[in-house]
């Protein structure tokens, strides 16, 4: 992590952290970055998408400004998910993106993370390059005259990533219903289109963005009411996104979640196994459950680990030649269609899947067997401090050594909060939870010293 950027863009509190200066600065900073990166003549285009947040159109206005101040011309594509923005940086002959978007996070933070051409995250060395030029703003070469570029709306961006989605689809489907959580966010619009446009019978909740509901008590990181809908209109299944749909959670008809390790493991059963796709290699983070290793395991399928962030593990795919690829936060890559982890992707390959297996997800929840696990969120304001970590390594060592190789222990900085995540795994779920307390305890007494 650098001093502005985390593990996914530049986030924080809006108004407050992230500051709408701040935003037209960091796209001054952007416009001279990338126009260093550009080998050819003209001015660097850069796509702009939001999230449902009642910041996103400040940060709009304000990145917009700090880009054209520098010569790059701005096309804005409104509301849409963030891998929407990915898919369409890959057609529109496109430098660069900014989505502006806090993900899972509530309406009060925002963020703006950018994408290279391809449509992938950018790499940590142009993040650092644009942190530079923020400390050092008079480095930067503003644009003066004719060199001030348009800021243009591209009006038909959402319809060209519905119509990307729809294609991948293997419509018609059968499921008697499905119920869609869409987070009142980025995804709200477009999932009320897509799903019904493919013929499936469909109950839709949280799909009113108001600004300030996005990501509250729903989505993909508030599973109760969706599992409950599921249950009492004996639907198919239920699909859960998050804010900026780059996430995506199911639950099955009885209402039980599958979590993103458990759609990993059954995407790597059905596309290695059943339909024989090589390499039968797969990437995912340290944060996987040894459960999912295990299952790989018994199927012959390679798994590689990298950092916590879905840009980690798509660089792993591109250096590894992977296909598949993804976090157990409901990350998921499938880097022969996407560059991004993409949730409406995800869930019409999950639906694509039943239909081939013609089988109730119910039944696939059984490919693999979960630890337990238990994952404490730890507030933390001294998360950076190296003293921390030389104070918790030891307290680690010896919380390992007591589960004797049946388990293990997690303890993290968040990229993107003022967090410590702790995180434990053991065959016994009362060991795990006792462990984590433990190590929470800890890091809550060092932070109040």
């Amino acid at each position: 992590m650098g001093k502005y950027f985390g593990t996914d863009g530049v986030r924080g509190e809006a108004g407050r952290a992230l500051s709408a200066e701040l935003a037209f600065h960091l796209g001054r900073a952007a416009a001279q970055v990338f126009r260093n990166e550009r080998k050819s003549e003209g001015p660097v285009r850069i796509l702009i998408g939001r999230d449902s947040r009642l910041s996103g159109q400040m940060f709009e206005a304000a990145l917009s400004a700090g880009l054209t101040a520098c010569g790059a011309e701005v096309l804005l594509c409104g509301m849409i998910p963030t891998p929407g923005l990915s898919y369409l940086l890959q057609h529109c002959q496109a430098d660069a993106a900014a989505m502006i978007s806090a993900s899972h996070n509530p309406y009060l933070d925002n963020g703006i993370k950018f994408f290279n051409r391809k449509g992938a995250k950018i790499a940590d060395d142009l993040e650092l390059k644009m942190e530079t030029y923020l400390d050092h703003p008079s480095a930067i070469e503003d644009a003066s005259g004719a060199e001030i570029r348009h800021i243009q709306h591209l009006a038909d961006a959402s319809q060209r990533y519905e119509d990307f989605l729809a294609s991948k689809a293997e419509a018609p489907y059968q499921f008697p219903e499905i119920v869609i959580d869409c987070a009142n966010g980025a995804a709200s619009e477009i999932a009320q289109r897509l799903f019904p446009r493919l013929g499936l019978n469909c109950h839709f909740l949280a799909c009113e963005p108001n600004g300030l509901n996005i990501n509250s008590n729903c989505g993909s990181t508030h599973m109760e009411t969706l599992c409950r809908v599921v249950r009492e209109r004996k639907a198919a299944c239920g699909l859960a996104f998050d804010g900026d749909a780059d996430r995506f959670l199911v639950c099955d008809e009885a209402g039980e979640v599958f979590d993103g390790d458990h759609l990993l493991c059954l995407f790597a059963d059905h596309f290695f196994l059943q339909k024989n796709i090589e390499p039968k290699r797969i990437v995912v983070t340290v944060m996987s459950n040894l459960g999912f290793h295990k299952a790989m395991a018994e199927r012959g399928i390679e798994v590689l680990a990298t950092q916590v962030g879905d840009r980690y593990v798509h660089e792993a795919m591109l250096e590894s030649d992977s296909l598949l690829g993804g976090e157990q936060s409901g990350h998921l890559i499938f880097r022969s269609h996407q560059n991004t982890g993409d949730g409406l992707l995800s869930a019409l390959m999950l639906l694509n899947c039943l239909k081939e297996r013609g089988v109730p997800l119910s039944e696939l929840n059984a490919l693999m067997s979960s630890y337990p696990q238990y994952l404490l969120n730890v507030p933390c304001s001294k998360k950076s401090d190296p003293k921390l970590w030389s104070y918790l390594e030891s307290a680690i060592s010896e919380a390992e050594a007591s589960l004797d190789g049946k388990g293990r222990i997690l303890v993290r900085a968040s990229g993107t909060e003022e967090l410590v995540r702790v995180m434990t795994e053991a065959e016994d779920a009362s060991l795990a939870q006792r462990l984590a307390e433990e190590m929470a305890a800890k890091i809550e007494a060092y932070t109040a010293d």
